[in-house]
C-alpha cells in the first residue's frame, strides 16, 4: 500500500491571517511554519521507519 502525505503550509493561525500580517510581513510566523512542517515531516518519517521494521521483521520458521 502506498500513502502520500500533504501538509498545506500556513504562515499563521486564523487570527494572525485575519489581521493580514501573516503573508510575509512577519518573518517569525514564516520561521514557525517551517519548524512545524519540519516536525510533521520528521514524525511522518519516523512512522514509516517503524512500519518498515514491523513489516520486514524476519519470519519465524
Amino acid at each position: 500500500m502506498e500513502v502520500g502525505l500533504f501538509f498545506p503550509p500556513t504562515t499563521g493561525n486564523q487570527e494572525e491571517l485575519s489581521q493580514g500580517m501573516a503573508g510575509g510581513q512577519r518573518p517569525d510566523l514564516y520561521q514557525r511554519m517551517l519548524r512545524e512542517l519540519t516536525e510533521l515531516a520528521q514524525s511522518a518519517d519516523g512512522l514509516w521507519i517503524l512500519r518498515d521494521r514491523i513489516y520486514r521483521a524476519p519470519s519465524v520458521h
